[in-house]
């Protein structure tokens, strides 16, 4: 570990609602108390959400995924963990507390909102139990309740079970009937509409409902609007939390106030006691609730008005005054968040644009974070995305590295093959600059994908927005890894396409043109004709049009063979090819039409060609078979003609009159190409 300041692992989730948000704030206020880092690694589980808002029950949710947040927790380094189990275990399979808090054994550990009977863990927990047993006394003494109903939080949660208790005794002390449909579970979210449902159609003359926590009661006030009862007066409410929205419901919500924050800063207090080698003894610490009488459970505003008898008019002024000052922090913060949701469709352009390239990618990221505002940024990715099932146990690769970072303004992003490896206890180590910070640490994935996480150093009341961001950025890092695969087949394809086009080139060189003198043949010739006459064909009428033919042929082959062989022959065909290469003008089509034959075409032809040509010629040959030293003369004849040539009628009229001015030139051919100082 080693890092130059204490550093703490939070594990928590349900980080949406609002007990969750009360107790990291009040970690965070401990911890900077304690000049020590802090890494909240969060379950952001937000299933309830889709099906109960969105209406999307049966789709495929992944929520899955954000329990295994808490298993890169391992690699932070951390000097102490603070467990809130209660947010975790709603979630998971088949796990209760000591066996989730056996995984950090190695190290100080301290439970939030949970308590575990005889285990070696300090806990620090509500006085639950009281809370709700004041609600049900206050309902029955008060306001005469005999038919109260419970939500109840889920089974697997350690309030939720105490809440319930308190709530069966004080029926009992008072000698209400509570039958088991009487009692439904809840998920502590405000998505717990048809239970609260499923309630009154089973107890349609129930006087009251006793929610165990502030949210799940909001459900309730949907319900009863949706059936015509008034709160406070047809059914009574109660919550437990007294949350901000707790004042502000109509009317306003009777509930038990827990100090969150103050159970964070306990927390923190505790744990950093125990790494500094106070040996923990495994004690309850419990913190005092008060309950908060209101209208909703029939209570008048003159019954829980705090301080009535010395109000003044001062007073109420000044309560105005925070009033409207809170309204006005509310309007501008709504304000501000909506400017920022604003940046998320840029967010995901700028790394769309750079999808496909790691580092640019990774790069941009943390751009982006800059602009967020964030302090500070570290992502880390595994080398191969990990695919995530839920039926399936998660290991945790050992392949996570450091891919950017944004530190002191400054962004940075590795090469793949450079990147940072992190072992266990070994993140904190890269994240260390030697100043405080704290980190909100959010999964990376998309579908049953996952890529890794972001640690982000931002402000706390900013962590809606930094996890709608994460989300993104699981998509965007799906865009990514299909942009490089779809990246590597096309370099594939373009490779295998070369391949093609130089197969194909063999192959146009193999049926085009003549393997000896890499002339044209006959084919190739036909082919490449027509390409001029389509071409000539597209230009301007006045365009001149006149075309050149020749036809060549090799004086005395048949000599040559019978005298030095098929082999001599051969190089006497190729010289030829060669010569009417340097005689004839560029852009002119030379081929071979076999044996000794050639046929040229000379596009564009002057007046004058036939007596440039001859010259050229003559000079092609001296200076030939000047420099050859062979006991041979390698010589041509030749005929030319020139006219207007379009189309290949034309081409085979024109070949035919080159070659019978061929024939004449042959009359003039010297007799014998064999050199007479031939031994």
């Amino acid at each position: 570990m080693g890092n130059s300041k204490k550093t703490i692992n939070v594990l928590i989730g349900g980080v949406n609602t609002f007990l969750p948000k009360e107790l990291i704030k009040g970690i965070e206020a401990g911890c900077k108390q304690h000049d020590a880092n802090v890494l909240f690694f969060l379950g952001t589980q937000t299933r309830d959400f889709y099906e109960a808002v969105l209406n999307v029950k049966g789709k495929q949710s992944y929520d899955y995924q954000f329990n295994t947040i808490y298993d890169y927790s391992t690699l932070s380094g951390a000097d102490g963990v603070i467990l809130n189990h209660g947010t975790i275990g709603i979630y998971l399979k088949n796990s209760n507390v000591i066996q989730f808090a056996a995984k950090y054994d190695d190290r100080p550990l301290v439970l939030l909102t949970d308590y575990a009977e005889g285990s070696k863990y300090t806990s620090i927990i509500a006085n639950n139990y009281q809370g709700i047993y004041d609600l049900v006394s206050h309902l029955v003494e008060k306001h005469h309740c005999q038919k109260i109903g419970h939500v109840a939080g889920p089974q697997c949660n350690q309030d939720a079970v105490e809440r319930l208790n308190g709530y069966l005794d004080a029926c009992k002390a008072y000698g209400l009937v509570v039958t088991p449909d009487m009692i439904v579970e809840g998920d502590y979210s405000e998505f717990v509409t048809a239970e609260v449902e499923k309630l009154l159609d089973m107890h349609p003359d129930m006087d009251a409902i006793v929610f165990a926590n502030d949210e799940m009661s909001f459900a309730g006030y949907r319900v009863c609007k949706e059936r015509g009862l008034t709160v406070g007066k047809d059914l009574f409410l109660t919550g437990f939390d007294d949350c901000a929205m707790a004042k502000e419901m109509d009317p306003p919500l009777t509930t038990v106030f827990q100090d969150g924050q103050k159970m964070g800063k306990i927390a923190v207090e505790t744990l950093m006691k125990e790494i500094d080698g106070e040996t923990g003894e495994g004690k309850n610490i419990r913190v005092p609730v008060l309950p908060r009488w209101r209208q909703s459970c029939g209570c008048e505003f003159s019954d829980y008005l705090e301080f009535k008898e010395t109000m003044t008019t001062v007073d109420v002024e000044k309560q105005l005054q925070d009033a409207y000052h809170m309204i006005s922090q509310m309007r501008q913060k709504s304000m501000q968040e909506m400017r920022k949701s604003w940046f998320i469709p840029f967010f995901m352009r700028e790394l769309d644009e750079a999808a496909g390239n790691d580092r640019d990618f990774c790069y941009k990221v943390m751009e982006c974070m800059k602009l967020s505002s964030a302090r500070g940024a570290y992502m880390f990715l595994f080398d191969t995305p990990q695919v995530c099932y839920d039926d399936a146990e998660f290991e945790m690769p050992d392949n996570l590295r450091l891919a950017s970072y944004l530190r002191e303004g400054e962004c940075f992003s590795y090469e793949m093959f450079d990147r940072p490896l992190i072992g266990k206890d070994t993140m904190m180590d890269f994240m260390d600059d030697g100043k405080r910070h704290t980190f909100l640490i959010f999964l990376l994935f998309s579908g049953p994908v996952q890529y890794g996480v972001i640690a982000c150093d931002v402000e706390l009341d900013e962590l809606a927005y930094y996890y709608m961001l994460s989300l993104q950025l699981g998509n965007s890092l799906s865009y990514h890894e299909g942009r490089k695969v779809e990246l590597a087949y096309r370099n594939q394809l373009m490779s295998h396409m070369e391949v093609i086009e130089e197969e194909k080139r063999k192959l146009v060189i193999v049926s085009e043109y003549d393997s000896l003198t890499g002339a044209l043949n006959r084919r190739g010739l036909f082919q490449q004709a027509q390409k001029l006459f389509e071409q000539r064909g597209t230009q301007a009428p006045d365009k001149n049009d006149e075309i050149c033919m020749v036809f060549a042929d090799l004086d005395h082959l048949k000599q040559i063979n019978d005298t030095f062989g098929h082999a001599v022959g051969d190089y006497a065909i190729k010289s030829c090819s060669d010569m009417l290469r340097t005689i004839l003008p560029e852009g002119s089509l030379i081929s071979r039409l076999g044996g000794d034959e050639f046929v040229c075409v000379v596009p564009n032809g002057s007046a004058d060609f036939e007596r440039m040509f001859t010259k050229r010629r003559s000079e092609a040959l001296e200076r030939r078979n000047a420099e050859s030293g062979k006991p041979y003369f390698v010589e041509f004849s030749y005929g030319i003609y020139s006219g207007k040539i379009t189309d290949m009628n034309d081409l085979e009229h024109a070949i035919g009159k080159a070659d019978h001015c061929l024939y004449e030139s042959k009359k003039k051919r010297r007799q014998n190409v064999i050199r007479q100082e031939r031994v």
